[in-house]
């Protein structure tokens, strides 16, 4: 890879600094149903990704869970 001089690089974050701004703007005018929407549509997507470590983290977590529902006499 080729090292990139001082003005490449300024220019470089330079530009991301225009694509954040632009990003700020656009999730202060997107209405919170249409967030919401995103959030579900990600949230029913999961499934299409399988995630093999992720049944040994889920009993992990249920393992705690139980340890500390005995801990408090609710279990």
């Amino acid at each position: 890879m080729k090292p990139i001089s001082p003005e490449e690089a300024s220019s470089y974050l330079q530009r991301w600094s225009i694509v954040a701004k632009a990003e700020r703007i656009e999730l202060r005018e997107t209405s919170i149903e249409v967030k919401l929407k995103q959030v579900a549509s990600l949230m029913e997507s999961a499934g299409l990704f399988p995630d093999p470590g992720r049944a040994a983290s889920d009993d992990e977590v249920r393992t705690r869970w139980v340890k500390i529902r005995r801990a408090y006499g609710l279990g």
